[in-house]
């Protein structure tokens, strides 16, 4: 896949995954209860919608221009952003 194609295709990806129509659909199902995702840069409080809980699990960015972490190093990071859900 070019690069124009693959970048095309990438910004597809991300409209949809914060579509209304996405969040409509996975509150639809009974069965959905819990939902991961992580493409914003920043961490945000989980977010409950008609009985969906949203997790935003980000570990941010950190180059010279932005360093969004709260942590010295990636894993330390990356430790204080993990979460560990029981599935049972």
């Amino acid at each position: 896949m070019d690069t124009t194609r693959k970048n095309y295709f990438y910004q597809m990806i991300n409209a949809m995954m914060g579509s209304d129509q996405l969040g409509e659909l996975l509150e639809s199902y009974q069965n959905v209860q819990m939902v991961m995702y992580g493409h914003l840069h920043r961490q945000h409080p989980a977010l409950t919608r008609h009985g969906v809980t949203y997790y935003h699990q980000a570990v941010g960015i950190k180059n010279k221009r932005i360093n969004e972490w709260q942590a010295p190093t990636f894993i330390e990071q990356w430790q204080r952003t993990l979460r560990i859900f029981d599935l049972k």
